[in-house]
């Protein structure tokens, strides 16, 4: 195919006899980088049969030079160093090629930057459809992607409204990894085989926190069977969870400071976290274990007994299930039923009664009381 087109672009007639020699000659070897080349703006009209391109390069100081051909002519390079635009007029119907690459110290771009585009050939704008997957606290997004036409696509994405304009090629699926807390814009477009390319895009706007909040507590307040928790976040918002024989619960809702009355005898582990609005969870929650210990109530027996009698004695509990464990004198704990019966036959005795100390403790659900219950009886000749 044979572009007509008129260029109607400012070119400074100095830079362009300056770059006549460089165009067509390689550039000399230097220690410098070759810049890099980066189309800012494209458009085009079917009815007009124009095209318009800015560019932009690494190297402030770069000149440019322009091609626009039909996609499958090789390049034809043509100064544009100035404005860093160029518009072509008068197009005819057709599919071009534009390429544009920059010429710096470090020599020229090796990868001009290029848009495919028609006119007069297809007016029909893809439509680009969007997936994602991308969440609130996950650091990672995926984005799937499809068009209404066949072709090709690109994608971009900013952060915090900030980053740059510029789409780079891409295909589905895109996947981002290890994003770090903030706000991202991702837009992606089709564009089809004729260059054409949707015009508004499919875009999806998200918050990324993913960090977890600290809880802030230090000890709660043990007293008997009761139990009190303060604890802060820095939402203000909580979870607790408390494990035992009563009681028990997985995390809920909770607020300072928490409290529970009359917990049964037994081991307790309780535990705050602190979370935010999004459902992070800080994963080194707050934690407090301790034991609830039983009561041992009255043992009820004989005050005095005779050498070689039995004594009995009664033992009780308030807590359903007591396990009892006893001791005489000196001797050892020993387990002891409610009705415990002590032979004195080997007890010391004397006329006026000599005194023994029988110990009684209950034991509830693997705890036993710290504080044993004691009765005094006596042994007579």
């Amino acid at each position: 195919m044979t572009v007509r087109s008129t260029v109607k672009a400012v070119l400074a007639m100095t830079a362009s006899a300056a770059l006549a020699g460089s165009v067509l000659a390689a550039p000399p070897a230097s220690a410098a980088a070759a810049p890099e080349t980066t189309l800012v703006t494209y458009t085009w009209s079917h009815t007009a049969h124009l095209a318009d391109f800015t560019f932009h390069s690494s190297d402030p100081a770069a000149t440019f030079e322009c091609s626009l051909t039909a996609p499958t002519e090789p390049a034809s390079w043509t100064a544009c160093t100035y404005p860093r635009s160029i518009q072509y007029a008068d197009l005819a119907v057709g599919d071009y090629l534009f390429r544009v690459r920059a010429v710096g110290a470090g020599g020229v771009d090796p990868t001009p930057a290029s848009r495919q585009f028609n006119i007069g050939v297809d007016d029909v704008h893809p439509v680009t459809t969007l997936a994602t997957t991308a969440r609130t606290t996950s650091r990672d997004a995926v984005f799937t992607f499809a068009s209404s036409e066949p072709g090709t696509f690109e994608c971009r994405l900013r952060t915090n409204n900030r980053g740059s304009d510029y789409y780079e090629p891409c295909s589905s699926p895109v996947v981002y990894s290890g994003l770090a807390d903030a706000q991202y814009e991702f837009t992606v477009r089709a564009i089809d085989l004729h260059g054409e390319y949707d015009r508004r895009g499919a875009q999806h706007t998200w918050l990324l926190d993913a960090t977890p909040p600290e809880t802030s507590f230090s000890a709660g307040t043990i007293d008997g069977s009761d139990a009190s928790f303060g604890f802060g976040s820095p939402e203000g918002l909580s979870q607790c969870a408390l494990t035992g024989p009563s009681q028990a619960h997985d995390w809920r809702a909770c607020t300072s400071p928490t409290k529970y009355a009359g917990l049964t005898p037994g081991t307790y582990t309780w535990q705050v976290r602190a979370h935010d609005r999004h459902g992070n969870a800080d994963a080194t929650p707050g934690t407090q274990t301790w034991q609830v210990a039983p009561t041992t109530g009255k043992v009820r027996g004989a005050r005095t007994v005779r050498r070689g009698a039995v004594a009995t004695f009664k033992l009780s509990s308030p807590h359903a299930g007591a396990r009892f464990s006893c001791k005489l004198d000196k001797g050892a704990w020993t387990s002891c039923k409610k009705t415990h019966r002590v032979r004195t036959g080997k007890l010391k005795a004397s006329a006026r009664g000599t005194k023994h100390v029988l110990l009684v403790r209950a034991t509830v659900a693997g705890v036993t009381d710290p504080t044993p219950v004691r009765k005094v009886f006596r042994v007579r000749r």
